[in-house]
């Protein structure tokens, strides 16, 4: 079966305009409305199953997008049926870290990571510069045990680095609605339950997110400066540099305690199988060096227009009443017997600007 020859000028005329996506029921647009998404079917599914093109379209051009860039992170929830969770999940994350809603948990154990030298390489996805990590008998990928992940063993995958224009701004995660500039999310799966990323994604203690907060500082710590020295080897979409005997796990600070709760990816499908770990030691970045990263661009090639991958964070979620617990020691405001106070001990001086 061959598509029509509109047919086949509407997926051509769709890879031109950015307002479209694919899913089980065909190929959609909607309107470029603030408040509202007006979705539009242009051609069901059923008029094009069996063809190549077709399918090849809807597999391509099924993507996501940050503020500067519809679909926004807003809207993720409509691009996709397999994304609804993005929407109307109850677990969503990132979420704002409020210090007085915090319960201290005195049998959260450390958190231990391997210190094994890695093989990775820094990548340029499109939506932002990714770190991925080797896995083979002589780069084997690193382990993280402990914490509140119990008796399992997780395996990293990768680390997404996110960030913004501007210094007040960039984490995808907050405390107290402060934010810092640069959030370093590793992610890895249950290797002990689940054999590849996929299994993992959906189900049940599959993924652990740590997440390694940046500030601002006159140096950049020393494992970030060697990634930033890399940046400009990947301004464009799909570049890539491998970096060998890389020790990844110093991007973990895991000395000074942390913050964890449940809940999702932070990019579509936003599954909700992901037990979140907040570092509470810091790395530093140069504002010099952050702007390397913030020359990175969308695109595959320069068109003439910059595209930059900033800001590719994602808005903040409801905490729809989650636990937040952390192992770090905290101090009562009052002497009445409950856990939920402010905590003392954060590394973080977070910008006053919110």
């Amino acid at each position: 079966m061959q598509l029509s020859r509109t047919a086949v000028v509407i997926v051509i005329s769709l890879c031109l305009f950015p307002g479209y996506c694919c899913d089980d029921s065909g190929i959609k647009v909607w309107s470029y409305h603030e408040d509202t998404a007006t979705v539009t079917y242009i051609l069901p599914r059923s008029r094009f199953r069996t063809t190549l093109l077709a399918k090849q379209f809807c597999s391509n051009f099924l993507n996501f997008n940050y503020f500067l860039y519809y679909p926004r992170p807003s809207k993720w929830g409509i691009l996709s049926q397999k994304w609804w969770m993005c929407s109307k999940g109850k677990l969503q994350s990132p979420i704002n870290i409020n210090p007085k809603q915090i319960i201290y948990d005195s049998n959260l154990p450390p958190l231990m990571t391997d210190e094994n030298l890695a093989l990775i390489d820094l990548v340029n996805t499109g939506q932002m510069p990714r770190i991925r990590i080797a896995n083979t008998q002589r780069w084997p990928s690193l382990n993280v045990t402990g914490g509140p992940l119990g008796i399992y063993r997780y395996r990293l995958l990768r680390v997404d680095i996110h960030y913004s224009m501007n210094e007040t701004t960039g984490s995808e995660h907050s405390f107290d609605h402060k934010k810092l500039p640069m959030e370093l999310q590793a992610i890895a799966i249950n290797s002990e339950i689940y054999g590849n990323f996929s299994a993992a994604l959906n189900n049940p203690h599959g993924i652990v997110g740590i997440s390694t907060f940046v500030k601002l500082g006159k140096h950049t710590s020393k494992e970030l400066k060697l990634l930033s020295d890399k940046v400009h080897q990947i301004s464009y979409k799909r570049q890539a540099v491998v970096m060998q005997n890389f020790a990844l796990w110093k991007l973990l600070p895991t000395n000074a305690g942390y913050i964890t709760y449940e809940g999702s990816m932070t990019t579509p499908g936003c599954q909700e199988t992901v037990t979140w770990i907040l570092l509470n030691q810091p790395l530093h970045i140069s504002v010099r060096t952050l702007d390397r990263w913030r020359k990175l661009q969308k695109t595959l090639t320069s068109n003439g227009k910059n595209l930059f991958i900033a800001p590719n964070y994602r808005s903040l979620q409801s905490t729809n009443g989650r636990i937040i617990r952390t192992n770090i020691r905290m101090n009562p405001d009052n002497n009445d017997g409950h856990c939920l106070t402010n905590i003392r001990t954060l590394s973080y001086n977070l910008n006053d600007n919110r």
